[in-house]
C-alpha cells in the first residue's frame, strides 16, 4: 500500500493509542497476578478493536448513496461555504429534498478540505470516533465497575461487536449519533464519581455531547429528551447533582440546541428557510416520517404487523432487509448466542443497582418510542445497540465469574464467532453492500475528458457522479433537474443526463456510460470504447 497524506492523521492517532496503552500498562503493576493477566488481555483486545476500525478504510469497496451525498455536501461546505442547495452552513442538509443530518458532514469537513474528496477522507472521522468510543467505554467500565473481569468482558464485547466494527468503517450520517451519546453518557458517569471541583465539567461535557448528538440523527429526537431528563432526575435523586449544576447544564444545552429547535419548529410549522447569522435554518421539500414511522402510516394495523415481522428478524437473526450494517450468522451482536446473556445481564444489573447499570438502563428504556414507532432496520434502531452491548457484556461477566471453566467456554465460543465474522466481513464475495465500485473508473474517465454531453444509465445516481467527479455547488444547483419525487434524484445537471437515449449514435463530444450487458445491442460503428469490467464508455471517434 502506497503512503497517502491522510495516513499522517492515522499515525498521530496510533501514537496517541500507544501512549495511552503504555500508561495503562504502567498502572497495572500494583494489581494482583490474576488482575494483571485480565488487564493485559483487555488491552490487547482493545488494540485489536482499534486496528479493525482503522486499517484499510477503502473497504467496504464503493460508497453508499447517502454516504456519497454527505461527502459531496461536506466538500461544498469546505470549499464554498454552502451545501449542494446553496445553504450557508445549514443546521440540516436538504440533500435529496427530504434531508440528511449535517453533523457528520461538519466532522468530515477539515479532512476533505486537507485530503480532498475521497472515501478514506470521509470515513476517517467515523473511524476515529468509533475508536475513541471504545477507549472511553473501557475507562468508564473500569471506573464504574472496579472489576477487571467486568472490564474485560464489556470492553471485549464492544471491541469484537459486528455492528460497531461495520458502523465505524461506514460513514452514513446517522452512524455518528450513537457514539456521541455513548461518550456523553460516559462523561456523566465520570462526573458522578468525580470530586465536586471536577464534577461540573464532566457533567457539562456529557450533557453538551448529548445535545450535539441530536444534530447527528433526526430519529434521536424521540429518544434523547428521555435520556436527558431521566438521567438528570436520577442523578438528583441519588444526590449526584444539585439544582445549580442542573441549571448550568440545562442553559448550556439550550444554547447548543437552539438552531436545531428552530429547524424542528420550522419543519413542522412550514416556516420559510431563514438565516441565523451565518447559519441556515433549513426548510425541506418533504420529510421521511411518512415512510419510516407509524406516525405517517395510512394503515396502522398493517404497518404494525409489518414492523413486528421486521423487528423479530432483527432481534433473533440480527439482519434486516438492507444488508449493509450486519451479516448473517454474526448479526448485530452475535444475536443467537448473545440473547441469553443480554437477558441475564439485565436481570443481574437491575439486582445490583449500580450507577453505571442504572444509567444504561435509562438509555435502554428511553429507546421505547423508537422501538414502538420507527420502522425496524439496524440503522433506524442504532441508538439501542450500545445499551444492548453493555448489558450483554455484563451478562457475560456475571456468567464468567462463576468459574474459570465458564470463562474458557464463553471465550472460546466468542473467539470462534468473531473469527467467522471477520472471514465473512472481509470477503467481498459475501459482504459487498455497495455497487459504485463497478462504475467509479468510468465516472472518473469521462470527468477527465472535455465532453459537452455525458449520458449515464438510470441505475447510476447523481450522488455517485458528484462524489467521483464533483462540480461546484452553484453550477449544480442552477442546472439541477429533479425527477419530481419527494426523494429527489437528478434527471440532469450541468452536462450530465441520467437515462440513456432510445437510440445511441456517435455524436461529437458526447459520451455514453453503458453497462457491458447492454453493449451487444448497440451499433458500435464510429465509437471509441473504454471498456471496464462492468461498464464501458462510448464516445465518437
Amino acid at each position: 500500500m502506497e503512503f497517502q497524506p491522510y495516513m499522517i492523521v492515522q499515525v498521530i492517532f496510533f501514537v496517541f493509542v500507544a501512549v495511552f496503552l503504555g500508561y495503562e500498562i504502567q498502572k497495572v503493576k500494583g494489581l494482583s497476578l490474576s488482575d494483571r493477566k485480565l488487564t493485559y488481555c483487555t488491552l490487547i483486545i482493545l488494540l485489536a478493536g482499534i486496528l479493525l476500525r482503522s486499517i484499510n478504510l477503502t473497504y467496504p469497496h464503493g460508497i453508499f448513496v447517502d454516504e456519497a451525498m454527505g461527502a459531496y455536501d461536506s466538500w461544498c461546505l469546505a470549499h464554498f461555504g454552502v451545501d449542494s442547495n446553496l445553504a450557508s452552513y445549514p443546521v440540516y442538509l436538504k440533500s435529496w429534498g427530504t434531508g440528511q443530518s449535517a453533523l457528520y458532514a461538519y466532522f468530515a469537513l477539515p479532512f476533505i478540505k486537507i485530503f480532498g474528496l475521497n472515501i478514506v477522507a470521509y470515513r476517517l472521522p467515523m473511524s476515529i470516533i468509533g475508536c475513541l468510543a471504545l477507549i472511553i467505554l473501557y475507562l468508564t467500565v473500569k471506573k464504574g465497575q472496579k472489576n477487571t473481569l467486568a472490564t474485560l468482558c464489556i470492553t471485549a464485547f464492544l471491541a469484537i461487536n459486528p455492528w460497531h466494527i461495520i458502523k465505524s468503517r461506514f460513514a452514513v450520517d446517522c452512524n455518528i449519533c450513537p457514539d456521541l451519546i455513548l461518550i456523553g453518557i460516559c462523561l456523566i458517569i465520570w462526573g458522578y464519581y468525580s470530586t465536586q471541583k471536577k464534577q461540573l465539567w464532566f457533567y457539562l461535557g456529557g450533557f453538551i455531547m448529548l445535545s450535539v448528538s441530536a444534530y447527528g440523527y433526526g430519529i434521536s429526537w424521540m429518544v434523547l429528551p428521555f435520556i436527558y431528563l431521566l438521567t438528570i432526575w436520577f442523578l438528583y435523586k441519588k444526590g449526584g447533582i444539585d439544582i445549580k449544576k442542573i441549571a448550568i447544564v440545562s442553559i448550556t444545552s439550550a444554547i447548543v440546541l437552539l438552531p436545531l429547535v428552530l429547524f424542528a419548529f420550522g419543519l413542522f410549522l412550514k416556516w420559510d428557510q431563514f438565516s441565523l447569522g451565518f447559519i441556515t435554518i433549513t426548510q425541506l421539500s418533504a420529510d421521511r416520517h411518512d415512510n419510516t414511522t407509524l406516525l405517517g402510516a395510512s394503515n396502522i394495523p398493517a404497518e404494525i404487523i409489518r414492523y413486528t415481522k421486521y423487528a423479530y428478524k432483527i432481534v433473533i437473526t440480527g439482519v434486516d432487509n438492507l444488508n449493509a450494517s450486519s451479516l448473517p450468522v454474526s448479526g448485530v451482536f452475535y444475536n443467537i448466542i448473545s440473547l441469553p446473556f443480554l437477558a441475564y445481564g439485565l436481570y443481574k444489573s437491575i439486582k445490583a443497582k449500580d450507577i453505571m447499570g442504572r444509567i444504561f438502563l435509562i438509555w435502554l428504556i428511553s429507546c421505547l418510542p423508537l422501538l414502538l414507532l420507527v420502522e425496524p432496520t439496524i440503522n433506524h434502531w442504532n441508538l439501542i445497540w450500545f445499551p444492548v452491548i453493555y448489558f450483554t457484556g455484563y451478562g457475560i461477566f456475571r456468567f464468567a465469574e462463576i468459574s474459570r471453566t465458564n470463562l474458557f467456554i464463553i471465550g472460546t465460543i466468542y473467539i470462534l464467532s468473531f473469527g467467522l465474522f471477520l472471514r465473512n466481513y472481509f470477503d467481498k464475495n459475501i459482504y459487498s453492500p455497495f455497487n459504485s465500485y463497478m462504475f467509479e473508473k468510468e465516472i472518473r474517465f469521462v470527468g477527465s475528458k472535455q465532453f459537452n454531453k455525458i449520458y449515464y444509465p438510470q441505475d447510476i445516481i447523481h450522488s455517485f457522479t458528484l462524489f467521483y467527479n464533483p462540480v461546484d455547488p452553484y453550477t449544480f444547483a442552477k442546472t439541477f433537474v429533479s425527477n419530481g419525487n419527494d426523494l429527489a434524484q437528478a434527471v440532469a445537471y450541468d452536462n450530465i443526463s441520467f437515462g440513456l437515449p432510445a437510440e445511441i449514435h456517435s455524436q461529437e463530444k458526447t459520451a455514453y456510460v453503458i453497462s457491458n450487458a447492454s453493449l451487444p445491442s448497440i451499433d458500435l460503428t464510429g465509437f471509441n470504447i473504454e471498456k471496464g469490467i462492468y461498464y464501458s464508455v462510448l464516445w465518437s471517434k
